[in-house]
C-alpha cells in the first residue's frame, strides 16, 4: 500500500480544540512506544533494529513492526533507537531541537548528550575515543523530545 499524508491534512485542518479521544501510549519494546493524541495524531518513538554489523550482537529476535504513523522521532543515532525505515510515516522527526506542532500536539526537542559511562567497558578507551561529553563523537549526542498532548507532557530521551 501507498502511505500518504491524506491523515496528516486532515487533522491540520481539524484544528487544535477538536479533540474527541484520549491520550493512548503503547509500549513496542525496548524504548520505542507509540503515543495517540486524543485529536488521533499518532507518533512512533525510537523503534529499534539490531545492528546491521553484527558487532554488538542479535538484541531482538524479530524485526520492528512495519507501523503507520503520522510523526517517525528518533532521539538517537544507535541501531537500537533509529529504525526509522520500518515506520510508514509521513514526517520525519530524527533528532530534531527546536519545536514542531500538528493539531493537538507539541513537540519540543532539546539537544543533548548520550553519557556512555560503563556501558561500553573499556572499547571506546582502546580505541581512543573520547566517549563522555562535552568531547564526546558525533554518534552519541542524543536528544530529547517532551510532547504535550491532552493535557500531559511526556519526557523522551
Amino acid at each position: 500500500k501507498n502511505y500518504n499524508n491524506n491523515h496528516v491534512i486532515a487533522l491540520q485542518n481539524r484544528g487544535v480544540g477538536e479533540n474527541d479521544g484520549v491520550v493512548s501510549l503503547t509500549f513496542y519494546g525496548h524504548a520505542s512506544f507509540m503515543l495517540r493524541s486524543p485529536g488521533g495524531v499518532t507518533m512512533v518513538l525510537d523503534p529499534w533494529k539490531n545492528d546491521e554489523s553484527g558487532f554488538w550482537g542479535l538484541w531482538y529476535h524479530r524485526k520492528f513492526p512495519k507501523t503507520k504513523c503520522d510523526i517517525g522521532l528518533s532521539t538517537h543515532n544507535h541501531f537500537d533507537h533509529n529504525a526509522i525505515e520500518r515506520l510508514e510515516c509521513s514526517m520525519v522527526l530524527d533528532r530534531m531541537a527546536g519545536t514542531f506542532s500538528l493539531a493537538d500536539v507539541s513537540i519540543e526537542g532539546y539537544a543533548d548528550k548520550h553519557t556512555t559511562r560503563g556501558s561500553t567497558g573499556t572499547l571506546f578507551d582502546e580505541l581512543g575515543i573520547e566517549k563522555n561529553p562535552p568531547n564526546n563523537i558525533a554518534v552519541l549526542d542524543n536528544t530529547m523530545f517532551v510532547i504535550t498532548t491532552g493535557g500531559i507532557r511526556f519526557l523522551f530521551w
